[in-house]
This record gives C-alpha cells, sequence and structure tokens, in this order.
C-alpha cells in the first residue's frame, strides 16, 4: 500500500492501524506499506526495509527501530 493513512482523520488512522496489526497477529502474516508518516511507523512497523530500483538497500528489524524513529524525528 502507498500512503494508506495519508489524509486520514486521527480517529479513522488509528483504527485502520489496529486492524493492520490484528491482521498480523493473526497468522503471521504481513503488511508493506510505504509511508512518510513516521508515527505510524512507531504503532505498527517491526521491520524497516529501503527498496531502490527493485533492491533492498535497508534492512532494520525491531530490535533498533526504537532509536531508528527517533533519529527520523
Amino acid at each position: 500500500m502507498d500512503e494508506p493513512t495519508s489524509g486520514l482523520d486521527p480517529l479513522i488512522r488509528s483504527q485502520l492501524l489496529k486492524v493492520l496489526t490484528e491482521y498480523m497477529e493473526n497468522g503471521g502474516k504481513g503488511v508493506f506499506f510505504s509511508t512518510h508518516i513516521t508515527s505510524d511507523l512507531d504503532k505498527i512497523a517491526d521491520m524497516l526495509i529501503m527498496i531502490n530500483n527493485g533492491r533492498i538497500i535497508f534492512l532494520l528489524k525491531s530490535h533498533a527501530m526504537d532509536f531508528f524513529c527517533d533519529f527520523l524525528k
């Protein structure tokens, strides 16, 4: 998904992130989306992957997420 929460009001944004989180928790599924909204990353992401021209150029797993998200703010 490309910017799935962009333009949503705060209540709907929160509800969408909750639905996505529940989806991922039920059965080991993942959700792939791009966003510029770092607060969404704080709430839902357990891995960050940067892709350039179809190649992974950066991968960060959950143990380092807090530091990275704080750095982006």
